[in-house]
């Protein structure tokens, strides 16, 4: 019996590890209708919490779903007040990691954003992006991973005119639990009750 349990924690962990890590996916927002600014400009009509491709993004001040600001491409971005901040996190809470992320400040002045990484370790991460790197494409590596929530908020530097923000194009990664390893428990359970039963 001893030898049978031995062998199938074996197998089961033999499988486990050949269910490599998930796939990196971005999420940008273009499965979304655009928002109607027509009757308010400016403002920020559509609702504070927005899910696209998985992930929850919410904000005090309302979202607008915008044509994407990032040159050649023709789908959706997601527009932010100024003075707002925006939560992402899983929609299942599952941990992730955030690769990178394409930002548009619009605004004049010294304006910036601050980026947040929340880790479930209890680690914080810190990324600050400056106007003169606006409209770009922030690369973070592979430090930001293992992530519960991840924040940005809009700083304002000089009190000069802001419009607004956008995000699209966030690659990211979810690595949930590998289903080998609830096939290994499962079967060491009924490998040990039947060795109590016998």
């Amino acid at each position: 019996m001893l030898k049978r349990l031995v062998s199938t924690a074996a197998f089961s962990i033999a499988l486990a590890m050949t269910i490599g890590p998930a796939q990196a996916a971005v999420v940008d927002f273009d499965e979304l209708p655009p928002g109607d600014t027509t009757t308010n400009p400016g403002a920020y009509p559509d609702p504070t919490t927005v899910v696209s491709d998985g992930f929850q993004f919410a904000t005090q001040g309302g979202f607008i779903v915008s044509e994407s600001a990032k040159d050649g491409d023709t789908g959706n971005g997601l527009a932010f007040c100024p003075t707002c901040s925006v939560t992402m996190t899983h929609s299942d809470n599952e941990l992730f990691s955030l690769e990178s992320f394409y930002i548009f400040l619009l605004a004049s002045g010294l304006d910036g954003i601050q980026v947040t990484g929340y880790a479930a370790d209890g680690g914080v991460l810190n990324r600050y992006i400056d106007q003169f790197t606006d409209q770009t494409t922030i690369e973070l590596g592979g430090a930001w991973t293992g992530l519960e929530r991840v924040e940005f908020v809009h700083v304002d530097n000089d009190n000069g005119s802001h419009l607004g923000n956008v995000i699209d194009t966030l690659t990211v990664q979810v690595v949930p639990l590998p289903a080998g390893i609830w096939l290994m428990l499962s079967g060491l359970a009924a490998l040990g009750f039947r060795a109590r039963k016998g």
